[in-house]
């Protein structure tokens, strides 16, 4: 007779559990899809990652809300069962309060070890997936990194400034300042140290977007490149028509796994190695 009351209040629990949980999480996940939509706007990744790494941090969502749906849905759960005079029968049939309390306690183990389970596991892999995605994932929405009137740095060592902007795409006075390190059309490597280190400053009185082969290009008309080189000269060539590869650059997007991304199992290695290095380096304390 117990396992069936105890089996009615816990089906009961759970299911208020899991409509309040969803329910909070679809509300916070939603704005907070929205304050990813820079990614597209201001980062120019595509509109796929975008929703793939918005699902993604739902976990993270559900994680922090387990806590606080325990409580909603436990308050929910003895509210309705007073509501419907269902504790006044069982406390007439002989069950014991205490009894109650135990396995709403029990419960509440269930319920911890299910977050530790989410914040240890199930987060660490979907965030740090997520974050590869940002950083494997190339430019789709090129158009939006551009602004007019505003000088935008969404790409790593390029500030672009633009006029004006035409009804059929194109781009007037168009400003270009490139810091980045590219030699023969290659993305920069740090390790290599036959990358130039020169400065250039780009001005177009037109250009606009296109595609070739699939990649990023802003090709630019009537302008001129100035050059600084290492030893404080400037070199300029003026040019009819050029074409910058959008797709050697990086946008500024986090793309480094942060704490709560990482593997729990790493962060606790890495604890221990920190700790043992610690004792090697200054010693074990002893105590006298």
């Amino acid at each position: 007779m117990k396992n069936r009351i105890y089996k009615y209040i816990f089906y009961e629990f759970i299911r208020n559990f899991i409509i309040t949980l969803f329910a909070f999480a679809a509300v916070i996940w939603t704005i907070q899809a929205v304050n990813f939509l820079d990614l597209v706007t201001e980062d120019g990744h595509a509109f796929r990652i975008y929703l793939l790494y918005s699902f993604l941090t739902i976990s993270k969502v559900l994680t922090k809300l387990i806590p606080f749906t325990f409580l909603i849905a436990s308050i929910i759960t003895i509210l309705k069962l007073q509501r419907d005079n269902e504790l006044i029968v069982l406390w007439t049939s002989g069950l014991n309060k205490i009894s109650i309390a135990n396995l709403i306690f029990r419960i509440s183990i269930l319920m911890t070890f299910v977050q530790l389970l989410m914040a240890t596991t199930v987060n660490p892999t979907t965030l740090n997936y997520a974050r590869t995605l940002l950083k494997n994932s190339e430019l789709q929405f090129v158009p939006s990194l551009l602004k007019i009137k505003q000088f935008n740095d969404t790409l790593k060592g390029l500030t672009v400034f633009v006029e004006n902007k035409k009804v059929d795409g194109m781009y007037e006075n168009i400003f270009i300042k490139d810091d980045t390190k590219i030699e023969k059309n290659q993305p920069f490597n740090e390790n290599n140290k036959n990358n130039t280190t020169e400065s250039s400053t780009i001005y177009a009185k037109s250009g606009f977007f296109t595609n070739i082969d699939g990649l990023p290009f802003l090709v630019l008309k009537n302008g001129s490149i100035q050059k600084e080189k290492n030893n404080g000269k400037i070199n300029t060539l003026g040019f009819d028509q050029t074409q910058i590869n959008l797709s050697l650059y990086q946008t500024k997007t986090i793309t480094w796994p942060k704490i709560q991304e990482s593997n729990t199992i790493f962060l606790i290695c890495l604890d221990l190695l920190s700790s043992l290095v610690f004792l090697i380096y200054f010693g074990i304390p002893t105590l006298k």
